[in-house]
């Protein structure tokens, strides 16, 4: 580990970031060696953002400031980070708009003043910066359910997860600049439920190393969350992320079942069979149900919804059609 990654560590750390909240990367391909020294903070507080941004010495940019407030403004959270691996020190932040409606998605590009979001097949679920000493680039994410690209690196991935039956959604990412959209990198999320299928398709990507992998980590490896190829230039090149050991079993399907919203609140509505999740807010005979929401939404507002879904998935024969009147003051978005 270097000296920079160890004191970006630390300054997190002093800023309030947990273990729970980090996720790590190695990539690597075909005769390529395996690298680390990447780092991704979920749930990211302006603190923790401000520590990534002073240690690298870099001056808070203009954009920083503005990814704050569309946090905040649409009750999102931030995911910040560091790419150190390269010459030039790389800080990271991203709004994590992935559980919220498409109107309030697609109002948060449009408050910040980014182009080139036409062309991209949905509202993004998360806007990014990476900031250097070189300059500052923009991205969009989008996420779904299924397979969603046509680049031929991108069917490889999702047929090589698919086999090993861990294929839990696909993000896609575009570079922003000069007005267009170019499509990046393509990812798939490990459906969690298995860590032996985890670990099968990581073998099989090139050059993968599981003992290389793990040195390359500053925590001891939990399961393998999503893995990630970059569409651009001629050579496969392969990114893998982990949480630490112990932070649970990813989600079987990275796109929500069902989101819901009342006035600026927003829950997620996750389903998975019924022995998949480990901490499963109820079960049924044949579903696992989970939530996701902000931390400080009041309970009294959220544990109707919660009930109500959790009742129509264990009595209703067509869930879907049935969440689409939840009680309110929630409604179906």
């Amino acid at each position: 580990m270097s000296d920079l990654e160890r004191a970006l560590l630390d300054a997190a750390d002093a800023a309030g970031a947990r273990g729970a909240q980090l996720e790590a990367s190695v990539r690597g391909g075909a005769g390529v060696a395996i690298s680390g020294a990447r780092m991704m903070i979920e749930r990211a507080s302006p603190a923790i953002v401000e520590a990534i941004w002073r240690t690298i010495a870099l001056a808070p940019a203009p954009d920083v400031d503005a990814l704050i407030r569309a946090a905040r403004d649409a009750r999102v959270p931030l995911i910040a980070g560091w790419d150190v691996a390269h010459e030039h020190a790389i800080a990271k932040l991203y709004v994590n708009a992935s559980d919220a409606a498409p109107p309030v998605r697609a109002a948060i590009p449009a408050s910040l003043g980014w182009p080139a979001l036409d062309a991209l097949p949905a509202p993004p679920h998360l806007v990014a910066i990476n900031a250097s000493a070189r300059g500052v680039e923009r991205k969009a994410y989008v996420q779904s359910a299924h397979a969603s690209s046509d680049h031929a690196r991108a069917r490889w991935l999702d047929a090589l997860a698919s086999s090993h039956g861990a294929h839990g959604g696909v993000v896609r990412s575009w570079d922003l600049a000069e007005g267009t959209a170019h499509e990046r990198a393509y990812f798939v999320a490990v459906r969690g439920g298995s860590r032996d299928r985890a670990d099968a398709l990581l073998a099989a990507l090139p050059g993968f190393d599981d003992a290389r992998s793990a040195r390359a980590l500053p925590f001891e490896r939990g399961q393998c969350r999503s893995i990630g190829v970059d569409l651009r230039g001629d050579e496969l090149r392969w990114t893998a992320y982990f949480k630490p050991a112990g932070a649970g079993t990813p989600l079987w399907s990275v796109e929500p079942f069902a989101r819901f919203r009342a006035g600026d609140v927003h829950v997620a509505m996750f389903v998975a069979p019924h022995d998949h999740e480990e901490r499963a807010y109820a079960r049924t005979a044949r579903h696992a149900i989970s939530f996701r929401g902000e931390r400080d939404a009041p309970r009294e507002l959220v544990r109707p919804l919660l009930e109500w879904a959790v009742a129509v998935m264990r009595d209703e024969e067509d869930p879907q059609r049935a969440l689409a009147s939840p009680p309110p003051p929630w409604i179906r978005c």
